[in-house]
């Protein structure tokens, strides 16, 4: 995703936002995946829970980083342009 975005960023005849939407999506996805794969790694070489503090917070993350892709997902698929979304999340984040 981030590579087709990148590649396509000034180029795309349809929508501008296209690209930028593919980006932050794939860089998203990538931080999920990532976040899993360090935790699969702490578990396995510490199944006591030495670092469940750093472990708290990948599944933190996780969940945070799937809720913002599924609401990143809707807004794409929706009719609201994009701006208009980011401004939504900005405002219900103060």
């Amino acid at each position: 995703m981030c590579v087709a975005g990148a590649v396509y960023l000034e180029d795309c005849p349809i929508q501008r936002f296209i690209p930028i939407y593919l980006i932050v999506g794939g860089v998203f996805a990538l931080w999920e995946t990532l976040s899993g794969m360090v935790q699969s790694i702490c578990q396995v070489k510490d199944p006591d829970g030495e670092h469940s503090t750093f472990m708290r917070f990948c599944q933190v993350s996780e969940s945070l980083i799937g809720c913002f892709t599924i609401a990143w997902f809707i807004a794409g698929e929706s009719d609201l342009s994009l701006p208009t979304f980011l401004v939504v999340i900005v405002v219900a984040w103060a």
